[in-house]
């Protein structure tokens, strides 16, 4: 319990929101809480044998905005990082994972400045690490701050693709894929508690523990959490004005990307209404981007493209009976297995399949069917699998 109380004080001193309410995981299926105190969270952390504890690094803002006076309008400031980076997806290179560790915490030195810049904080995970960048420095949102009133009407989501973007750029890359954070969450291990995962592989010390970062905790929290919001503003750590304008830039560029992409669409419906049979269409709805991917086997993400993409592109889209769609994503798995080792075997994901399957069958009869995501969400939320598939000689349509 002390380990714990250490853990959840760690991650609260260093947080640049500390406000309550706020949401926590807890155990291997990461179901959740939401709390009000370090008294609420340990009597929840306690039953599990604190247990893949996770805590959300922001506070329930929609809580704050119905009930302690945050106007509707009030949007949160991306203030706070944490950068996941899984020992798993270095194919037990632990060489590469430590370098990928390194030039995280040396891109953070150059490009965020103040004390988290100068002192990253860095905590292993038992899966790998957990490095966090609090922004006291960043007190509106994106799209309250003038540089970037050019995209304020467009709906893009700004403070999330910031977060996402840093999360990528920092980590040269290297980060967990599927760790899709934002201003509402932020989940991250408590120190002190244990990593179940690591302790059933058989690591004999699996907790979760800071590597670098409790000697600079008070001249964080004396030099620039404790400032009024004017001095933050000016003193506190966030971007360089470079990393700024990298992410400026790349918003035009997705915009340019998006536009070549919404005309393709346009060249396509027109070659498809005068070629009825093309291959593109087929009679059959197939949609040509998805089935490459049940072509391939792929390495990382399998059980959220099972989820959000597959099940429901065969259920929804193509109209195939359960059967018939469990056997084509049978054959898609033993294809990823191929390439890497289905975690934590076959049968586990044989009733992820019939689950997700369900899943779409019971929105059907409900009249409330789900698609999969669109291609723009796709080559988002899954980057390193866009690149390998369909940026080649051969464009995805």
């Amino acid at each position: 319990m002390q380990n714990a109380i250490d853990g959840i004080d760690f991650a609260m001193y260093i947080l640049t929101n500390k406000e309550y309410p706020r949401n926590i995981l807890l155990g291997y299926n990461h179901r959740p809480y939401t709390v009000w105190n370090r008294g609420d969270i340990l009597a929840r952390y306690k039953p599990m044998l604190y247990e893949d504890c996770y805590i959300n690094a922001y506070p329930n803002w929609d809580w704050l905005i119905e009930n302690n006076g945050l106007p509707p309008t009030f949007r949160p400031p991306a203030n706070y990082l944490m950068i996941d980076i899984d020992r798993a997806h270095f194919t037990n290179d632990e060489q590469q994972f430590q370098q990928a560790v390194s030039d995280t915490l040396a891109n953070i030195k150059t490009s965020i400045t103040g004390i988290t810049g100068e002192y990253p904080i860095y905590i292993d995970s038992g899966n790998g690490y957990h490095i966090h960048v609090p922004m006291p420095g960043i007190t509106t949102s994106l799209e309250n701050m003038p540089e970037f009133e050019a995209f304020w009407q467009q709906n893009l989501d700004l403070d999330n693709r910031f977060l996402r973007f840093l999360e990528r750029t920092l980590s040269n890359g290297k980060s967990d894929q599927r760790h899709n954070l934002s201003v509402n969450s932020c989940m991250f291990r408590i120190p002190g508690t244990i990593n179940s995962k690591a302790r059933d592989r058989g690591r004999k010390d699996p907790y979760v523990t800071v590597i670098e970062g409790y000697k600079y905790v008070n001249k964080l929290i004396g030099q620039e959490m404790g400032l009024p919001k004017f001095a933050r503003e000016r003193k506190g750590s966030r971007p360089t004005t470079k990393l700024l304008n990298d992410f400026y830039a790349y918003l035009i560029q997705q915009q340019v990307d998006d536009r070549i992409e919404e005309s393709d669409r346009r060249r396509r419906r027109i070659l498809q209404g005068s070629q009825p049979n093309s291959a593109n269409n087929n009679g059959n709805n197939m949609i040509e981007w998805i089935e490459k991917i049940l072509q391939v086997g792929v390495e990382d993400q399998r059980k959220d493209l099972l989820f959000w993409v597959l099940a429901p592109y065969l259920i929804t889209v193509r109209g195939l009976d359960c059967d018939k769609a469990y056997t084509l994503l049978e054959q898609w798995l033993y294809k990823c297995e191929d390439v890497r080792r289905l975690y934590p075997d076959r049968s586990n994901f044989r009733v992820r399949i019939k689950h997700c399957l369900e899943y779409c069958i019971d929105a059907l009869d409900s009249l409330q069917p789900r698609y999969p995501v669109t291609f723009k969400t796709f080559k988002e939320y899954y980057p390193d699998l866009y690149r390998e598939l369909f940026t080649s000689t051969t464009k995805a349509k």
